[in-house]
This record gives structure tokens, sequence and C-alpha cells, in this order.
């Protein structure tokens, strides 16, 4: 989208660092992946910081929780992922599939 130079230029860094520094500590078994999350409700002390509707644009109708890209950082955590490496997992409920008409 225009007007978004900086943000991409951010996350498309943030995805290359991850493949640079993945390369490199993998011959010491270190796993390196990102997560590139979608929008999410904030949360301050388990209350919402402002009400937002439900995001009718997204596949699965419902903005994101902050549990939501916690469980996926916690699953690069577990010894699960263990062969997963460089990987950019994006949690978002399916916006990145374009928005739904």
């Amino acid at each position: 989208m225009s007007g978004f130079s900086e943000y991409c230029a951010s996350k498309a860094g943030v995805m290359g660092f991850t493949k640079s520094l993945a390369m490199e500590l993998a011959q010491f078994n270190i796993c390196v992946n990102c997560v590139s999350p979608g929008i999410t409700n904030q949360i301050l002390w388990d209350k919402p910081i402002k009400d937002i509707p439900n995001d009718n644009k997204s596949y699965i109708n419902r903005r994101g929780k902050t549990d939501d890209i916690a469980n996926a950082v916690e699953f690069f955590c577990r010894d699960e992922s263990e062969y997963i490496i460089g990987q950019n997992l994006i949690v978002d409920g399916g916006r990145s599939l374009g928005l739904k008409q």
C-alpha cells in the first residue's frame, strides 16, 4: 500500500535479518525464526484499551488477540519446532491472503 514505505522496509529488514542470522547460528543448533503479527486488539493488564469492532474484512471475521501472537512465539520456543529455521510465520487470521470481498 502506498504510504507504508518505512513499515515495509523495516518488515523486510527483520525477515532478511532472520534468514541471515539463522544461517549463521545453525552450526550451534540455534534456530532463528520470526513472527509477523496481523492486526490485534491491544491488551493492557488484561483489559482492552479500546473497543474495536469485529474485522469483517479478514476471513475469520475477528481481529487477533494478543494470545494468538503469543501462541505462535511459544511454538517456536518448543522442541516441536526444532527443524524449522529461518522462517517467517504470519499470524494474521488470513488477512495476508487479501481482503475479503
